[in-house]
């Protein structure tokens, strides 16, 4: 079917769809707006121009159900800006080619999952601002603003992230190419035993860079702008380290 708009309004309480078979519509124009408590599966299809689904909140659900499971090729832009959990491209078979942007405000959590691709004329960029918030990611990720809550890169990697006053665990495999850490910021590699590459870091005053196990590879020298003051660093036993410039 074909709408021009589908708004789910607050208090809202019932489910939305079953696992397998989603809600599934043609949108005419780009006006998807969710803010429910149920439990909810959406297949969305914009007809023309780019799709920007505003999550105002969703449902908690439930052990391996998402409050929300958003499906759908191609979006523009994710919005979530209440609590709830948000999956976007976790079930088999899903294929969403396209994710600009993820913008995570409220206290809620998202996966994306493996089918989200990274591709080069749109790359997800995420961004995190709420303390309570939380984003996993299962695909690589062009650029993270990880202003509070946290940042999971579970399996993938990301080309840039900046870490403020939030905590950003780098698990999945592969060359993250930029690490910025401010002083509150907390970076950690320390989920699993999978080798991590780290090419460029820069850790702010007060930073910290967790790798106990040492399985994170550093080929360019660690930048600290501020000096070392009150930074905690470890990166694995047995490993040197030396100060090669003080300006």
């Amino acid at each position: 079917m074909k709408l021009d708009s589908f708004h789910v309004e607050e208090g809202f309480k019932g489910d939305i769809g079953l696992l397998g078979t989603p809600l599934r519509f043609k949108l005419a124009v780009d006006d998807l707006v969710y803010a429910g408590s149920g439990v909810a599966w959406i297949d969305v299809v914009p007809d023309t121009g780019d799709l920007s689904p505003r999550i105002l909140r969703c449902g908690q659900g439930r052990t391996g159900v998402f409050g929300l499971t958003l499906i759908g090729t191609t979006f523009k832009k994710i919005t979530l800006s209440g609590p709830g959990t948000l999956g976007v491209g976790v079930n088999p078979g899903d294929t969403t080619t396209r994710l600009d942007t993820l913008d995570v405000s409220g206290a809620g959590s998202v996966e994306l999952g493996p089918s989200v691709a990274k591709i080069t004329a749109g790359s997800t960029d995420v961004t995190v601002s709420h303390a309570s918030a939380s984003v996993t990611a299962d695909c690589d990720v062009n650029e993270v603003e990880a202003v509070a809550g946290t940042f999971r890169q579970r399996t993938g990697i990301w080309t840039l992230a900046n870490v403020h006053e939030a905590t950003a665990y780098a698990s999945g495999s592969g060359i993250y190419v930029m690490t910025n850490v401010d002083a509150q910021g907390k970076v950690f590699n320390n989920e699993n035993n999978t080798a991590h590459t780290f090419t460029d870091i820069e850790i702010e005053n007060g930073g910290t860079w967790h790798d106990p196990a040492g399985t994170g590879v550093y080929t360019n020298s660690i930048e600290f702008p501020f000096g070392l003051d009150r930074c905690t660093l470890d990166f694995g036993r047995d490993r040197k380290a030396k100060i090669e410039d003080i300006p």
